[in-house]
């Protein structure tokens, strides 16, 4: 009886890291998104900005 080895070389992981905290780095701080109106009101987050928020 003969046995066959096969040894298959897999493609390095690519780490999405590096992607995502360079297109988080690209968004403007005083952007803020545009909700969603698709979703039901109850849904939705009342976006705005905190950047003109003044603390008590």
């Amino acid at each position: 009886m003969q046995i066959t080895r096969y040894t298959v070389q897999l493609p390095q992981p690519i780490d999405p890291l590096p992607a995502a905290l360079a297109a988080l780095a690209s968004i403007p701080l005083k952007d803020v998104p545009t909700p969603r109106f698709d979703l039901p009101q109850a849904s939705r987050l009342p976006f705005e900005s905190s950047l003109g928020a003044r603390m008590n």
